[in-house]
């Protein structure tokens, strides 16, 4: 169904060229683009007093290859589809509806349309019959994979393995021709260093060609680095990180182009705009209460940071050549973050790309050395020592 070829520079950090049955072609490094996302640029393009290009046909260029549609699975969510007669058909039909936002914007058949499983919180537990649930939704919907999620976070390899062979199962029993992601999460916490060494060597094992991962950020986390060493010796293993914050809490770094050099191939973006007063469960310091005070983020594709607007001395170079003309036309806050985030998506889109080109030429160190934000990143906070000069 995909073949996968995989170049990899000195530094251990890889590209991929994913190819599919019919003519989608995914490059890595890459920024899936999600359904809030595709409605500011939909909005964005309405603010405009002309169009703005080359979001306007669907012939022009749409630079992503991914498209992830995150959903809640709560507690609640999860009730209600129980207690509903109509409700797998319900939850089907909304993530049709969201995929059917791509009209006028893309060409809906060249990308990789993938749900993002949101759990309340680290600690809620799928039973049984929630993961088949989860399973026939997307089986019914209009996806391209089915993502098959750990029942309970840091489950032992054992259990989810038998978990996958039943979800397995249960998808050959409805025809199913899907490709199948078991999404594991890295949480230093709860998964135990050793048994996500034991889950990724057992995936590899299984046959599964794309594994998702699910972090917020990049932090000391020994599963992170597990992670890395296992992707550099499993190339040709697609990783695709869910849930991927834009920054860590007081820092600049855009965290997607970090991801990279944690050997996740692709990244879906959280889907809210900045990082919340209060401190989730899944942040790196439950002491830390720092809060971005303004919404307003640019992101920055000089130094691949991202600020909030009110501590930038002068607006950055975008490369969506309409960022300069449709930040003039706007003038109220909420419409101006739009703007910058449509800016953000386009141009951390296309530094990507360019980061695909610098690893198959040997040369993603020396790109890394121009920005400044993530090597300080990889450097200070992580200790890889690799990209200094």
């Amino acid at each position: 169904m995909i073949k996968i070829r995989s170049y990899t520079d000195d530094t251990g950090v890889k590209s991929l060229e994913i190819k599919f049955s019919h003519k989608l072609k995914i490059q890595t490094p890459t920024r899936a683009i999600n359904s809030s996302e595709i409605a500011k640029i939909k909005a964005v393009r309405n603010l405009s007093t002309e169009p703005i290009s080359p979001f306007e046909a669907a012939e022009e260029e749409f630079p992503w290859k991914i498209y992830e549609i995150p959903k809640e699975f709560s507690s609640d969510v999860i009730k209600k589809l129980r207690e509903t007669g109509k409700g797998l058909e319900n939850k089907r039909s909304q993530i049709n509806r969201e995929i059917n936002q791509l009209v006028g914007v893309s060409q809906a058949d060249e990308l990789f349309k993938i749900l993002y499983i949101k759990r309340e919180s680290k600690h809620q537990v799928f039973n049984e019959s929630d993961l088949l649930m989860m399973a026939e939704i997307q089986h019914r919907a209009k996806v391209d994979a089915i993502v098959v999620p750990e029942s309970k976070v840091g489950m032992n390899p054992e259990a989810f393995e038998k978990e996958l062979k039943m979800v397995d199962k249960f998808l050959e029993r409805l025809g199913n021709e899907k490709i199948v992601i078991p999404l594991i999460y890295p949480d230093k916490e709860l998964a135990k260093p050793i048994e996500f060494q034991q889950k990724l060597n057992t995936l590899l094992d299984l046959g599964y060609r794309v594994i998702g991962i699910q972090t917020h950020t990049f932090s000391l986390n020994p599963n992170l680095y597990l992670l890395r060493e296992f992707s550099k010796k499993n190339p040709e293993i697609w990783i695709h990180n869910f849930g991927t914050w834009k920054h860590a809490r007081g820092g600049y770094a855009y965290l997607p182009h970090i991801a990279t050099v944690f050997g996740i191939d692709s990244v879906g973006i959280l889907s809210r705009p900045f990082i919340p007063s209060n401190p989730s469960e899944d942040s790196d310091s439950k002491k830390e209460k720092q809060q971005i005070s303004s919404k307003l983020l640019v992101y920055n594709p000089e130094d691949w940071g991202i600020y909030p607007e009110k501590v930038i001395q002068k607006m950055p170079t975008s490369r969506w050549p309409y960022f300069k003309k449709s930040l003039m036309e706007v003038k109220e806050d909420s419409d101006k973050a739009k703007v910058y985030a449509v800016h953000e998506a386009y141009s951390a889109q296309l530094e990507m790309a360019d980061s695909a080109k610098a690893i198959k030429k040997g040369e993603f160190r020396e790109l890394l050395f121009e920005k400044g934000q993530v090597k300080k990143e990889l450097v200070n906070k992580f200790g890889l020592l690799i990209y200094t000069r």
